[in-house]
């Protein structure tokens, strides 16, 4: 495999992986946070 496109390959994932997991934190903050407001009664409903 050719080194550069080696190096764009990873970079590419790393981009995924990095926008995947702010996506997911902010989707936890604000599933947390509507928990904390309804009392964990729309738990299940998310």
């Amino acid at each position: 495999m050719n080194r550069k496109l080696q190096l764009i390959l990873l970079l590419l994932f790393s981009t995924v992986i990095i926008a995947f997991a702010i996506r997911a934190g902010q989707e936890h903050e604000n599933c947390r946070e509507h928990c904390m407001t309804t009392n964990g009664a729309t738990l299940t409903l998310k």
